[in-house]
């Protein structure tokens, strides 16, 4: 007696079919791709992650959208987070500070601008 093992793999993507019938009577068939996760894009037949830095919403992206300014993500995003409101602008990958709100005495090394110590 022979055994037969299958390995099936399921993704996150479908294929939906829509068939209409011209005037003609011949048979049209659209396929559209449907299911990515968001957080991810689809490209080559496959779902893939968004990396740091974009996001994307929805579950029909061909491609993962830039964060806007002072905003960022770090991967697998659906949508981004606002930096930290010290921050004049911030890394879109990691959030953190890369300059601070005009004034004397703030310093930037983390995801908050810091006041100078005396």
């Amino acid at each position: 007696m022979i055994f037969l093992l299958c390995l099936i793999t399921f993704t996150f993507l479908t294929i939906k079919v829509n068939a209409t019938y011209p005037q003609n009577n011949a048979r049209t068939t659209t396929l559209k791709r449907l299911g990515c996760l968001p957080g991810q894009y689809y490209v080559n037949g496959n779902c893939e992650y968004c990396e740091a830095g974009t996001y994307s919403p929805g579950s029909d992206d061909s491609v993962c959208y830039n964060c806007p300014n002072l905003q960022y993500s770090l991967g697998s995003a659906s949508q981004c987070k606002q930096c930290d409101s010290s921050c004049l602008s911030c890394n879109p990958k990691n959030g953190l500070c890369t300059s601070c709100q005009p004034g004397k005495g703030f310093y930037a090394t983390s995801s908050k601008c810091s006041s100078c110590q005396p």
